[in-house]
């Protein structure tokens, strides 16, 4: 007999893996140890390869929780005498065919191949083949056979009867047998029987010494009858010749229906097929010989194992069925997806008996489920029994799931609509009303993470009971005929679903596991994290980060191996692959085990189950949709942000099915395409590609996309069929019986009954110190830790966070933002007895100081209150800071209050910064609690905070307020006064837009919070510049942009500030001219004359962009001419000569210097080009002629040349110094398509490349090349298209500008809208980044900026120019009334500009003396001498001009901006004049 236990332990182990053609084949010399000997299934029967017994669909023996797979002796086993040494043996898992196959040599004499398969399609049948073929010599080879079936006398099964006969000319043995014990006597009243029928093999093969082969074919046939099984044998016998081939092409079909392969890395392909293989392995044919009978579900083992008691889970079904592997098998086959199902719906009698005798109503199904469909969990764990109840949600899950990808109304009527409707009831009977929350808690239930029983709210099972309960809503609409039921039946659902509780931390901003998780706890398996994926629970990005990161390092190193698929997915939907691709390798490598690629629970070393499907199946989920980017929703299939699997070169999809239409999915790159293989008639589909053309084009087969990543695919059905009836987008958390809060909004105050997720929570600033509301830590300008790329501003704890110990969850709570006055207010009422109103902002006048009142109001009676309060300062000191000695306790103002030094831990750059930076902060000692006498109606305190350099700086400044102010009021009233004043001088609004209105408010806001104060208790120091998320954002490393300045401060936030206040754009500036120095070493250090400015800048100005990104450090130079930009904008709105000889000559001088060496000359061309950079659009690198960064550098040349001229006394040089500026600007490249009429936005651009953002268009507005306009019209027609959905916030604003230049009103309302709708987050109109469910900034005031140019330069019409100010071309913007401009500075004059319809009105304001300014109209073209309240009409298409008296620059003049012209022009220039000259000579000397 051929022992492989033997063979095991002499064999030296050689495996591999060959593809033929489409064949995937594992192939050893030995075979592994019994866990990871592959299994051959047929969705009938199933067997481990050489194992002693097969097991059968549905046959079970044991009572309750020792019910396990019934052990039929395996008379299939027919093995040969040959002894495995010296690798005479060879074995092959064949996953194309379906069979395995193993060879064994004896000497030189012979070898044995044995072929053996479950038949697809005889599914009762296993096919045992020998061929037996002579190698060498000339005598008789004999071969012995034996049968190794095991215990023939199963403990599992009695024998009834042995049959011999001859069953078409083969003789046969029949078996029939029952089973010990029945389940369950309810349910199973009688035992069950199987009968096993075999053909009676030969001692021996022979082969006679005149012949070379023989052959035998051992069948075995199982069923639940003896005629069964003889009809089985017989139709077998009869087609014996065919039989290979009838099976084989099952499996063949399979493959090119349902494939999934990779290229470029044969052992991710090599274990994306086993996973195929040894799960569908387990599924009915769809066509047998004989009908298939009850399907009795997936088990973790699948068919071929559970056969011992307590191993393998028995057979049992848990939900990994549901969550686990019914989710690939729905995708590639539905018929799949209907089978497994019918197993729930099989056993919903005892799920109905389980609910009613524990007390519930609905459906209760168990945790582990067998032949009856009771609850046989063993009695080793009666913790999941009582408190693993997810599984009826994950069991609906699965019905929900195979009703939208399929809307078969028929199924559902007939079977789904039962289901969804009493897991719904259970639910309804399971959930508890929390009086004191108001929500409705799941208490006493054990998640996915079984480490951790009888908790309180946990969020998987919480949220995918919500699921449950929203679709059994849907099937009671939907059923109602079905189910005889009326909308009052289900009219809770929807209510409950709503008011589920779910944690949410709000200052970690992620979901805790359940009530009481301790961050760090260790877990079993991915539970939170599900919340992403499957049950894909609408998120912030960042919430799903931090979940991600928060679970993914508590999971256990031994946990079993679907969890990592999910990590994968999860860390796809981030856009970090390179995570991704960590978790991912993880999720297989350790778990996929050589050399047949069988599946284990978990990581070697480790007891668990083999040909672990469930894990097979959640790694096919992470290669569907995640790397595939598929996912399904009720209403639609989406695919998009798909990705090639690491160290592949693409990823194929044979079939995916969707409404039982066909199609092929390949992934190459960045790019995808559908093309459709099948469509069905009776379910068709529409196609929409987002952001393009492509709408609802309805499908036919053949139709094919290829798309980006960036894009989506929307699949969706022609017609609905389910009515009016609806499913409700998974909505959790939201409180039930709290009384409505309406929150009483104008044109200045925003606000909600709730703050929102982290992101959208709003800041305030005041140019010297920023903070979150409610947030950990203040941030202070000029303040950074961290060296080099990771220097970012310095996190002080925040002593300002006064808390109120008063939790909304009785209480009524609002929050609102006062922009016009500029703070933030919370108010907590409780009923009619007494209210709490907490004020809280960065003052304006005192501005180290942060204010902090509280309020506590009777409303009605004498009853005495009082409120705890406590500071939630953070970490002390924190990362970022050392402090320096003791606190102190001091006393000022009669105050008690607590000083306490810090410095920063890491300088920047030595060069630079010599020293670690100090901060002291200094706070007001507040009482532990606020008390309310009877007597008294109201009490307040106000809490202080003081930060500031030195500690003699922030008592000045507390002592200061409190001697200054008499009381609390004039504290605050001096604050609002500065903010009163600002709106009065420098406000813009709208009429009959209230919406407009707050956003154009709270982008002037947000934007000028963060600029210093013009008067202050103390002087301003140096003003650390602007940064992308302003100055309360960037304390944390690689977030919102670590406070660090780029381009945004000059070319988005610049301009509308310099409008406004000029004063503002001064300190904008002055960071600039501050940080010179360090611009100037880089020029040096890299090869280049005058200043380069780095992309990104801190504290010392030196480059300071993060490690990650290299290229930009590179490339991205365009920064230089922006900052130069930004000062010749200042100079053209201020003709400030002092200011300009003191500060912008050196920068206008400077950054000129930088690009007259960075510039080369094209001998070829004749041009200047500049190579090697990367434009606005940071899609696309080391390019050559941009065309933004072309006509930028030119505007710096030219302006260099003019600072040459205007401050030659300051600079001490010479005309020859920058004579040739100008020429290079002239003749700097200037790429444009004159079939086209466009500018291709750099050298090889090709049309219809995708953009990052608004490149070339940035032409047309700031920069104001002068070109025609359908030029410009054809710019934003081309890059409108291409420009990524998910790209920041400014760029559409420009393309606004850009459509109202051109006059186009409808599509300038539709970017403009754009523009700020997905950027404006509610409830306080803070300003993201990107779109909602992308990572980007929050706070981003550089959205602010670009939103306020389309308002001043595009729908007011006003452009500044280096010689002038115009006013044209003006629009009241969409769906408003009116807009209203109540200061437009302009050399220091200041105007109130008014637009209605087409007519504005411009009054004066201010004059300034020093600055005397002329008016014309350009229709009129004469001058009016304008006076203090004098006003100005004029139309639409009216132009005003507004210029200065006199330029203060004598005979130096700013060119023009004119590039493209060819260098080669001027030298034949110079030519002809030299000839005519010489002509002259020679006419007046000789004749």
């Amino acid at each position: 007999m051929f022992s492989y236990k033997i063979c095991l332990f002499l064999c030296i182990t050689v495996y591999a893996a060959r593809v033929h053609g489409d064949d995937i084949i594992f192939e050893s010399n030995v075979l592994p140890i019994p866990s990871e000997i592959p299994t051959l299934s047929n969705g009938h029967v199933g067997f481990v390869i050489y194992g002693d017994a097969i097991l059968m669909n549905g046959l079970y023996n044991g009572i309750r929780g020792e019910s396990h797979r019934a052990r039929i002796p395996n008379y299939s086993n027919v093995v040969t005498d040959i002894q495995c040494s010296d690798s005479n043996c060879n074995y092959k898992m064949n996953l194309n065919q379906g069979y395995f196959e193993a060879t064994f040599t004896s000497g030189t004499s012979h070898q044995v191949v044995q072929q053996i398969y479950a038949h697809r399609f005889y599914n009762r049948a296993i096919i045992n083949k020998f061929i037996a073929e002579r190698q060498s010599g000339s005598n008789d080879v004999i071969v012995n056979l034996s049968v190794n079936a095991g215990d023939t006398q199963s403990i599992d099964l009695t024998d009834e009867q042995i049959v011999t006969s001859n069953i078409a000319g083969r003789d046969v043995t029949i078996r029939c047998y029952q089973t010990n014990l029945v389940e369950d006597s309810i349910y199973q009243p009688l035992r069950s029987k199987v009968c096993i029928a075999h053909t009676n093999p030969p001692p021996t093969l022979t082969i006679p010494s005149t012949g070379n082969i023989v052959e035998y074919m051992h069948i075995t046939t199982v069923g639940t009858t003896l005629e069964e099984v003889s009809k089985e044998m017989e139709d077998v016998i009869m087609n014996e010749s065919s039989l290979f081939i009838r099976h084989s092409s099952v499996w063949e079909a399979h493959w090119e229906k349902f494939g999934i392969s990779v290229t470029g890395n044969t052992k991710l392909n090599e274990i994306i097929h086993a996973s195929i293989f040894y799960l569908i392995s387990n599924l009915p044919s769809e066509e047998t010989n004989q009908p298939n009978g009850v399907f009795y579900g997936l088990s973790p083992g699948g068919l071929a194992k559970g056969g011992i008691l307590y191993q393998d889970y028995q057979g049992h079904s848990f939900w990994d069925t549901e969550m686990w592997m019914h989710p690939p098998v729905l995708l590639l086959n539905p018929q799949w997806s209907k089978d497994i199902l019918s197993y729930r719906h099989h056993t919903r009698k005892a799920a109905d008996d389980n609910a009613m005798n524990t007390g519930y109503q609905g459906y209760r199904y168990p945790w582990e489920s067998a032949f009856t469909g009771r609850e046989v969990t063993p009695d080793c764990c009666p913790d999941v029994v009582e408190y693993q109840h997810h599984v009826i949600a994950d069991i609906a899950f699965a019905f929900r799931s195979h009703l939208a990808a399929t809307h078969d109304v028929e199924w559902f009527k007939s079977v789904g609509c039962e289901i969804a409707w009493n897991t719904a009831k259970f639910w309804e009977s399971r959930v508890k009303f929390n009086e004191t929350t108001q929500f409705y808690d799941i208490r006493n239930v054990m998640g996915p993470d079984e480490d951790h029983e009888d908790i309180d709210n946990n969020g998987y099972t919480n949220v995918n009971a919500a699921i449950n309960l929203y679709f059994g809503e849907f099937a009671g609409c939907a059923c109602k005929d079905v189910l005889r039921v009326t909308d009052a039946d289900y009219e809770n659902f929807a209510k409950m679903a709503r008011s589920l509780a779910l944690l949410y931390d709000e200052e970690k901003d992620y979901h805790p596991q359940y009530e009481g998780y301790e961050e760090g706890t260790l877990i079993k398996q991915a539970d939170v994290v599900l919340l992403g994926f499957p049950l894909q629970l609408p998120m912030d990005a960042s919430t799903k980060e931090n979940n991600l990161i928060t679970y993914d390092s508590v999971t256990r190193e031994s946990g079993p191996a679907m969890t990592w698929a999910m990590h994968t997915i999860g860390f796809l939907d981030l856009h970090n692959t390179a995570e991704a691709g960590k978790v991912f390798e993880r999720s297989y490598e350790v778990y996929s085990r050589e050399p047949f690629k069988v599946w284990s629970e978990v990581i070697q070393g480790v007891d668990g189950a083999g040909n672990f499907i469930t894990g097979a199946g959640g790694f096919l989920q992470s290669i569907i949709n995640g790397y595939g980017g598929v996912r399904l929703h009720f209403d639609r299939m989406t695919i998009g942000n798909f990705y090639v699997p690491p160290s592949s070169s693409s990823l194929e999809f044979n079939g995916i099915t969707y409404l039982n239409n066909r199609f092929n999915l390949i992934i190459v790159g960045t790019d995808a395409t559908v093309t459709f293989l099948e469509v069905n008639p009776l379910r068709r589909i529409k196609a929409t590609l987002k952001n393009t053309e492509k709408v609802d084009e309805v499908i036919n087969v053949g139709w094919s996309i290829t798309f980006n990543r960036d894009q989506e695919l929307v699949l969706e059905p022609v017609e609905n069929p389910f009515g009016t009836c609806e499913v409700k987008e998974t909505v959790v958390g939201v409180k039930a019986s709290e009384p409505e809060v309406i929150i009483e909004e104008n044109d200045w105050i925003v606000g909600s009954p709730e703050l929102p997720i982290p992101s959208d929570i709003p800041s305030l600033s005041n140019g010297h110190v920023g903070y979150v509301v409610e947030g950990d830590s203040i941030l202070m300008n000029g303040l950074y830790n961290g060296e080099r790329g990771e220097s970012h501003r310095a996190r002080i704890p925040n002593f300002s966070t006064l808390v109120v110990d008063e939790t909304c969850s009785q209480k009524i709570c609002e929050y609102r933002l006062n922009m016009r006055h500029g703070y933030f207010e919370k108010k907590i009422t409780s009923g009619t007895s007494y209210q709490i109103v907490q004020q809280t902002y960065a003052h304006r006048f005192y501005n180290r100081a942060i204010v902090n009142r509280v309020v506590l109001e009777r409303l009605e009676g004498t009853s005495q209150y009082s409120v705890n309060l406590f500071v939630n300062p953070g970490d002390i000191p924190g990362v970022d800071l050392t402090q320096i000695g003791e606190a102190k306790l001091d006393r000022v103002a009669q105050r008690d209050i607590t000083i306490r030094c810090f410095e920063t831990n890491v300088v920047e750059d030595s060069n630079y910064q010599k020293q670690n930076s100090q901060v002291c902060v200094a706070h007001t000692n507040f009482p532990s609690k606020l008390e309310l006498p009877s007597t008294v109606r109201r009490v307040e305190y106000i809490h202080v905070t003081a930060v500031g350099s030195t500690e003699a700086e922030v008592k000045k400044e507390i002592q200061d307020m409190f001697m200054a102010e008499i009381d609390n009021t004039a504290i605050f009233n001096r604050h609002i006064a500065e903010w009163e004043t600002h709106w009065e001088k420098f406000g813009i609004s709208v009429t009959g837009n209230m919406k407009l209105n707050q956003i154009i408010h709270a982008s002037i806001f947000y934007l000028i919070s963060n600029l210093p104060s013009e008067e202050t208790n103390q002087p301003n120091g140096v003003f650390y510049g602007l940064s992308p998320g302003g100055l309360a954002k960037g304390g944390i490393l690689y977030q919102d942009y670590q406070g660090h300045s780029f381009w945004d401060t000059e070319m988005w936030m610049h301009p509308p500030v310099l409008l406004l206040n000029p004063q503002w754009s001064k300190d904008i500036l002055s960071y600039r001219h501050h940080t010179r120095k360090a611009a100037a070493d880089n020029a040096m250090n890299t090869g280049y004359q005058g200043y380069r400015y780095p992309w990104e800048s801190a504290f010392t100005g030196r480059e300071v962009t993060p490690d990650c990104c290299p290229e930009v450090v590179e490339y991205q130079h365009h920064v230089i001419a922006d900052i130069a930009f930004a000062f010749r904008s200042h100079l053209a709105a201020t003709h400030d000569v002092e200011w300009f000889k003191s500060v912008g000559c050196e920068i206008a001088w400077n950054t000129a210097k930088f690009w007259e060496s960075r510039v080369k000359f094209n001998e070829t061309t004749q041009f200047y080009d500049i190579r090697n950079v990367m434009g606005p659009d940071e899609d696309h690198e080391d390019i050559d002629n941009n065309g933004y960064t072309n006509v930028n550098a030119a505007i710096n040349l030219y302006f260099g040349e003019f600072a040459g001229c205007a401050c030659k006394d300051v600079l001490r040089v010479t005309d020859a110094d920058y004579e040739n500026f100008a020429k290079m600007a002239r003749s700097l490249a200037l790429l444009y398509d004159e079939e086209k009429d466009y500018h291709p936005q750099y050298e090889g651009y090709e049309e219809g490349t995708l953009i990052k953002q608004a490149d070339v268009v940035l032409l047309g507005f700031p920069l104001q090349l002068p070109m025609d306009a359908s030029t410009k019209e054809n710019n934003l027609i081309t890059y409108d298209s291409v420009t990524r959905e998910s790209g920041p916030a400014m760029t559409w604003a420009m393309h606004t500008i850009g459509f109202l230049d051109l006059h186009n009103t409808a599509e300038a309302g539709k970017v403009f809208e754009r523009s700020y709708e997905v950027y404006s987050r509610e409830p306080f109109k803070v300003w993201s980044e990107v779109i909602q469910g992308v990572d980007g900034a929050g706070n981003f005031i550089t959205g602010a900026g670009g939103f306020l140019q389309s308002i001043i330069n595009g729908y007011g019409g006003v452009r500044l120019h280096f010689d002038r100010m115009t006013i044209g071309n003006f629009y009241v913007p969409p769906s408003s009334s009116s807009l209203e401009f109540n200061g437009i500075t302009y050399l220091n004059n200041r105007f109130k500009l008014t637009i209605t319809d087409d007519e504005a009105v411009l009054k004066v304001v201010e004059l300034d003396r020093d600055h005397p300014i002329r008016v014309t109209l350009k229709s009129v073209n004469n001058e009016i001498i304008p006076s203090v309240g004098s006003e100005i009409k004029f139309k639409q298409n009216d132009e005003l001009i507004i210029k200065g008296t006199q330029m203060p620059y004598g005979s130096c003049e700013m060119k023009e901006t004119i590039l493209g012209q060819k260098a080669r022009a001027d030298s034949l220039k110079f030519n002809f004049v030299l000839i005519v000259f010489a002509a002259f000579i020679f006419n007046f000397f000789f004749v």
